[in-house]
């Protein structure tokens, strides 16, 4: 089984039990123990240690890695369809909807990165000449709701990657199964460890990480 944190590595949560039933049948399909806020600032530092390293990886580069976990949602689309219709009751039109928009928004977020962060060089005289390159902000947090568990969280866990972030997720603890899905699916498409951590867990780790 599965344990509840990862970075680089799958962890074992230090906190209580943490279940989560199905909507439409009411039956406990999750339980493992949930992250305790005492694990938190290793989980921390081990994203701010190699959010420099992927900052410097070229774009090309980290933008094969975010093609390559598109055609994986693709090829695994009627698994996540099925674990959103056991964890948040969605019908199979709606389920559908979700992962559809989940893949479209890569190509959307793409393309948004290259019109919004362009690299300039303009020679302003001879002896002056000006350029504009970005950078990455550092380790960002996505808390992740329980009505899209997959498509609000991808919404920003891809332009966070595209920029060069890492990212600390942690999803709903009603949608815990969506999280861990997602996130085998970024390690399966060869995201560098620590790059993306998955924490699961209740309400006060949130307001930790936010904190």
């Amino acid at each position: 089984m599965t344990k509840a944190l990862y970075s680089g590595k799958w962890i074992k949560g230090n906190g209580k039990v943490l279940k989560a039933y199905s909507p439409i049948t009411n039956k406990c399909y999750y339980s493992k123990t949930q992250a305790h806020i005492k694990q938190l600032p290793t989980i921390i530092h081990q994203s701010r240690e190699v959010v420099f390293d992927w900052q410097s990886w070229p774009l090309p580069k980290r933008l094969a890695i975010i093609k390559k976990f598109q055609a994986l949602l693709t090829f695994n689309r009627s698994k996540l369809v099925k674990v959103l219709i056991q964890e948040t009751g969605k019908l199979q039109w709606d389920a559908e909807s979700e992962v559809a928009a989940m893949i479209s928004k890569i190509d959307i977020s793409i393309q948004s990165y290259s019109e919004r962060c362009p690299s300039k060089s303009i020679t302003l005289s001879s002896t002056k000449q000006l350029s504009l390159t970005h950078r990455s902000h550092g380790v960002l947090v996505v808390i992740g709701p329980y009505n899209f568990p997959l498509h609000l969280p991808n919404g920003h866990i891809v332009p966070a990657l595209i920029a060069g972030n890492t990212i600390i997720f942690k999803p709903s603890p009603h949608t815990p199964k969506s999280g861990e899905l997602m996130v085998k699916l970024w390690i399966e498409a060869g995201l560098p460890s620590g790059v993306l951590s998955l924490v699961q867990g209740e309400s006060k780790l949130s307001k930790a990480l936010c904190k």
